[in-house]
């Protein structure tokens, strides 16, 4: 009976006091929307998180011929890399300090004639290398480093005329990665909900603060 009771009176204050009903029943609600505004669902395609920057610095066609690889490689029917050729390095680290790309990959002046000397059998030749530059600690840079690094492989073996390259198929587990940011914002919802509460609670004090009601109890 005292739960009813205070119910019920809490219920003929917030009518007394329509803004402050108001806004009880719309911040909740409002809160949530920006929440969900500020983590919007989780990106539904392979390419959003592997963003890859290239530069480009071979005189001949295999260079190109890589970047046209890496660019069809697919996912579920989708691309798998967000594949952008930049100028200069300086360039390329910059996005990469702002996290706008996992990894540069630098595909040196002298590939398509170290691949060329290889498919030549020439006894001097030099190896065809590949520079991925990022931040090791980076979970972009290792996940890209590790997607691409068997399509950049398998490129130069069949370039070099070694034989057909053997590529893996990727499979996730059904039912995982389902998960996303707004899911883990659910702890803050209920602190923010407790927020919420306080600021009801401490209005009650203050309306009867500023209309002396304790004061005419006191007399």
């Amino acid at each position: 009976m005292n739960t009813l009771r205070i119910a019920r009176k809490t219920l003929i204050e917030y009518l007394r006091e329509p803004q402050l009903f108001l806004f009880i029943l719309c911040g909740p609600p409002l809160l949530v929307l920006l929440w969900y505004v500020i983590f919007l669902p989780a990106k539904d395609r392979l390419s959003d998180y592997l963003k890859i920057l290239v530069i480009n610095r071979d005189a001949g066609g295999e260079g190109a011929a890589l970047v046209d690889l890496l660019r069809a490689v697919e996912f579920e029917g989708k691309p798998a890399l967000d594949v952008k050729a930049v100028e200069n390095e300086e360039q390329g680290l910059i996005s990469l300090r702002e996290s706008k790309a996992g990894l540069l990959l630098v595909i040196p002046s002298g590939f398509s004639r170290n691949l060329e000397a290889a498919r030549a059998r020439e006894m001097e030749t030099q190896s065809a290398d590949i520079n991925y530059m990022g931040d090791p600690a980076s979970f972009n840079y290792v996940f890209a480093k590790g997607y691409i690094d068997p399509y950049v492989r398998g490129f130069i073996q069949m370039q070099s005329g070694l034989g057909p390259p053997v590529y893996g198929n990727y499979e996730f587990i059904p039912g995982t990665g389902t998960s996303s940011d707004f899911d883990a914002a659910i702890p803050g919802l209920l602190v923010f909900s407790l927020l919420f509460l306080m600021i009801s609670s401490a209005s009650s004090l203050v309306q009867e603060e500023m209309r002396h009601t304790l004061a005419r109890f006191r007399l």
